[in-house]
């Protein structure tokens, strides 16, 4: 079977992404699994929730899936919601009962300061939805109204998405499956060792336009092929990510493709939603620059995006460099190596550098003693961030 995708639909805001996404959730006839790390409740999603509403009304099954740390404050809500619409919600690695206790302090408290509890491990950091098991939309935005101009304007973050069809997505929707069985409680105890493999081997099956990285072996094995294509790649490497803290492996892959002649560039954000990983990783992107890799910072808002351009190979999708996606997180992204989507991507990366800002090298070395010392203390911390 030659493994390609039927159909693919790229998009680079979350305004294009959502108008798509509803169409087509109006379009479904049996079955829409939706999957997001984070799930507020605000106008956007309300629009999202009275869709699948309708969906179940007309018989087709809704399963939704949150994270219990990134969804928390909203968990007590979605659950009474979902009973009422029809919905079946699962919360996926809740947190323990004693510290439910925070779902009910005010939102304002958490918004201005980085979240420790985001940070907690074994996260499902996915943002998917797949209808009728054959058409699937996954990226970077999560369900929250931050991620649409309609909703906040100019300060909309800067998103990437990808809609898609074919056989590939039967992988997808192993992968769904897996994380709705483990979301059950006690499910560790009850769910059969052949549950598991058989969604296993459907996942690897089809990775090379699916990269999910559902258990460690998997992990390893996306984390060596990265470096490898990074080690090996002839022309360029453009990579757009929200979060770059990656392991030292990837440093030195990025660093030896510069010195090869490689034209490297590297796409970070200016403003940032978690200051911390920008803190840890602070002196990085200055190394990696005095290599050779040129560096650019995104200015007009959040830079959320997540893609990547490999020589003639390229990806969207949930994974950031850094070593919660390498290590802890659910992630998922599309492998993408038609013509069609590699010029899309090279032209948006291009787009997205008109809007950016070469990395500061003066700005690194006027740091005081007492930051180097605070950022280098953070950065022997990175495993947890």
């Amino acid at each position: 079977m030659e493994k390609t995708w039927n159909r693919i639909q790229l998009f680079h805001n979350g305004d294009e992404f959502f108008t798509e996404l509803i169409a087509s959730i109006r379009r479904a006839q049996k079955s829409i699994t939706v999957e997001f790390y984070i799930f507020e409740i605000d106008a956007m999603t309300e629009i999202l929730l009275v869709e699948l509403q309708l969906a179940a009304l007309r018989g087709c099954e809704v399963q939704l899936l949150v994270d219990g740390v990134g969804s928390f404050l909203w968990l007590e809500d979605l659950a009474q919601r979902c009973q009422q619409e029809g919905i079946f919600f699962r919360v996926y690695h809740p947190l323990p009962g004693f510290l439910q206790w925070i779902a009910r302090v005010p939102e304002a408290l958490f918004s201005r300061t980085p979240n420790l509890f985001r940070r907690a491990n074994r996260r499902n950091h996915r943002k998917t939805v797949v209808i009728d098991r054959k058409r699937a939309f996954l990226g970077s935005m999560n369900m929250t109204q931050v991620h649409f101009a309609k909703m906040v304007g100019a300060k909309a973050w800067r998103d990437t998405g990808v809609y898609v069809e074919g056989a590939a997505v039967e992988s997808l929707v192993a992968a769904f499956e897996l994380a709705w069985t483990f979301a059950k409680k006690r499910a560790l105890l009850s769910v059969h060792s052949t549950f598991i493999r058989v969604r296993i081997q459907t996942i690897l099956q089809w990775h090379d336009l699916l990269r999910l990285n559902a258990n460690d072996k998997i992990r390893r094995y996306l984390y060596r092929d990265l470096c490898r294509r990074i080690n090996h790649a002839k022309s360029r490497v453009y990579i757009a990510t929200a979060y770059f803290l990656p392991k030292r492996a990837i440093v030195k892959a990025l660093a030896g493709a510069a010195r090869r002649g490689v034209d490297v560039r590297l796409l970070i954000p200016g403003p940032t939603d978690v200051p911390w990983v920008k803190w840890v990783a602070h002196h990085l992107p200055y190394k990696l620059q005095q290599q050779g890799v040129q560096i650019f910072e995104y200015q007009p808002s959040v830079l959320h995006a997540k893609y990547m351009v490999i020589d003639d190979w390229s990806t969207v999708g949930s994974f950031n460099l850094n070593h919660r996606s390498l290590l802890h997180d659910l992630e998922v992204e599309a492998v993408l190596t038609d013509t069609g989507s590699l010029n899309n991507l090279v032209a948006q990366f291009q787009k997205d550098l008109t809007h950016s800002k070469p990395l500061d090298m003066a700005r690194y070395e006027r740091r005081h003693f007492w930051e180097r010392w605070f950022t280098g203390t953070l950065f022997k911390l990175r495993y947890w961030f």
